[in-house]
Formats: C-alpha cells, sequence, structure tokens
C-alpha cells in the first residue's frame, strides 16, 4: 500500500512538472458543444456589414503566457512556453472574424459599414490543480479595438477579458491541455468582443427567435444555459431583470455562473447593486464571475466594488482579478 501510494504521489509531481513549448496552436481545439453558436444572435438592418482586420501583436511574445497562478506541491499550475513564431493576435482577429459572421454580422469587404483593427496589448492564462481533480484555468487579455464607420469618424475601445473554467486530464499531456484552454480563452474572448462591439457601436437588435428563448429562462427546472449565454451575448437588456430574478432560486453554481456572466455581457449598471448584495455568501467561481460583471459593465461604483470585494478575497484567483481590474 505504502509502495503504490509513492507511485501515486510520484506520478503526481511528475504531473505538475510537465512544461515544455507549445509549438503549434489550432483555434478548432478551442470549440465545443458549450461554446459553438448554432444560430443567429443579431438582426442587422439590411446593408450592415462587417471587416475584420489585422490585429498587431502588442503583447510579449517572450513573456510567460502560460503561467501557474498556484505553485504548491499538489495545487501547482501549468507553465508553459509559447512559441515566439505563434501569433495570438492573428489567431484571436481569425476567431473574430468567424465568430462575427456566426453571430449574425455579415462580413464585407473594403466597403463594409465598419472596419476593424486594433492591438492585443496582453494574454496570459493562469492555472492552478485541485488535488486529484480538474485544472482550473484563468485567462486575461487587454485588446484596443478600433472602429471605422465608413464616411465617418473611427473611434477606439479599450477592453479587458476575463474567463475561467476547468480542464481534465487525469494527470497527463498538461502542456497539450494548457495549450487547448487557450484556444478556448480566445474563442470566447472572440464572441464576447463581438457582444460588446455590439453594445457599444453596432446597436444590432437580438433576433426575434432569441428574444422569444429569453421567455424560457424564468421558471424553468433546468435552466438553459445555452439560452443564457446566448442572451447574455445578445444584448437585450430586457433580459437582465429575468436574470436577476433567476439567480437566487439557482442552487447549481454552473448556473449562477452563467446567469452573472451573461449579466457582464449585457453591461447594464442595474445588475452592480444585485451582484453585490450576494458577492459574500457565493462560491469562488461566482465571485470570480462577478468579479468579471463588475469589470465589463464599468463606472466608478462597479470598479470600487471590485477593489473592495476582490482585494479581501480569500480566493487567490478572485485577488488576482482584482489586482488587474481594480489596483
Amino acid at each position: 500500500m505504502k509502495g503504490a501510494l509513492s507511485s501515486v504521489f510520484a506520478a503526481l509531481l511528475a504531473a505538475t512538472a510537465l512544461g515544455g513549448t507549445v509549438k503549434e496552436l489550432d483555434l478548432a481545439k478551442g470549440y465545443s458543444s458549450y461554446n459553438t453558436i448554432s444560430e443567429a444572435v443579431y438582426a442587422p438592418p439590411a446593408g450592415f456589414s462587417l471587416a475584420v482586420g489585422s490585429l498587431e501583436a502588442a503583447y510579449d511574445r517572450n513573456g510567460e503566457i502560460l503561467r501557474r497562478l498556484s505553485k504548491g506541491m499538489f495545487t501547482r499550475g501549468v507553465k508553459a512556453d509559447v512559441d515566439p513564431s505563434i501569433d495570438l493576435a492573428a489567431l484571436l482577429a481569425q476567431a473574430i472574424r468567424a465568430e462575427a459572421a456566426t453571430m449574425g454580422l455579415p462580413a464585407g469587404d473594403d466597403g463594409a459599414t465598419f472596419r476593424l483593427g486594433g492591438q492585443l496589448h496582453d494574454v496570459f492564462l493562469e492555472s492552478k490543480q485541485i488535488p486529484y481533480g480538474a485544472t482550473l484555468f484563468y485567462g486575461f487579455m487587454d485588446v484596443t479595438l478600433r472602429v471605422e464607420r465608413r464616411g465617418g469618424a473611427s473611434r477606439e475601445l479599450r477592453f479587458r477579458l476575463h474567463n475561467n473554467f476547468a480542464g481534465w486530464n487525469l494527470g497527463f499531456s498538461r502542456k497539450d491541455e494548457a495549450a487547448d484552454a487557450l484556444m478556448r480563452f480566445l474563442v470566447e474572448s472572440a464572441q464576447e468582443i463581438v457582444a460588446r462591439l455590439n453594445r457599444e457601436v453596432f446597436h444590432a437588435p437580438p433576433t426575434p427567435a432569441l428574444v422569444a428563448k429569453r421567455q424560457t429562462i424564468a421558471g424553468a427546472a433546468e435552466l438553459p444555459r445555452e439560452v443564457v449565454r446566448l442572451v447574455g451575448l445578445s444584448g437585450d437588456q430586457e433580459a437582465v431583470p429575468v436574470l436577476l430574478a433567476a439567480l437566487p432560486a439557482r442552487k447549481s453554481v454552473l448556473d449562477r455562473v452563467e446567469i452573472i456572466v451573461a449579466l457582464a455581457n449585457l453591461g447594464l449598471p442595474a445588475a452592480v447593486e444585485p451582484l453585490a448584495a450576494r458577492y459574500d455568501k457565493e462560491d469562488e467561481d461566482c465571485r470570480f464571475a462577478t468579479l468579471k460583471a463588475f469589470d465589463y459593465i464599468g463606472g466608478e461604483r462597479a470598479l470600487a466594488l471590485a477593489r473592495e470585494k476582490g482585494s479581501a478575497d480569500e480566493d487567490n484567483a478572485c485577488r488576482s482579478l482584482a489586482g488587474r481590474i481594480a489596483p
């Protein structure tokens, strides 16, 4: 028995020590049944089109992109280099281009209604291990987007993107697991970037079909998470009271996280105080999502709450996020 336990500990220590260099990345590895959008989210006016150009790689390509949030013996996250020849800004632009079209914003060329460019200033993925369990990943991105309207002025917007999720690999190929998680972060960030651009610049309404689905959230015995996610991306502000009313009744952490992230993407200040009132009694995943919501919604009150709540949080991922959004 003692020998068997020693073998288990040795395997775990070997797994947590794995690193190396990621030589290639494939956006296709970032998709799953959870984040693959299968219907239009927006119904833009006739003639609308969006040309997504290139993004400049302004981040440190020799920096630590896959890094450890925890360095404890049994909680050590994944640390690996990403080959500097891999252009994460180009991959992000590719993801934005694909997701915008999928979400209902037609692709355009030089004569498009809007043209999009910009810079990726920072991007990384932190992680920590649950002993004998999942690897928890926490992504951060800082991007400036330049939007030019045909015949009009250009506008620059700077966004921070955050996400967290769990990965499972039974202790093997942690570098590959982290690489796939980085692709998931890029895909889901691209979707949120499209949503925030639509909220602040394009103002395309949600599709009637999606507005109708909003009604399935209230009172549903099982939360329709896919609908909640799409509603959050849609910009449907009438969904905010529906989501806030559904939040307290949900016992599942995953359900509550989905609702809070949807509120983050909708970006309405009305969600700030209800989320703040729940913060101290929530699970750490919900607290992380709440800090994300404070940042996406913005404003002095939201950022003050992020600083107050997040800096005192017992969870290191929440403290780390709060330090980035409200130092």
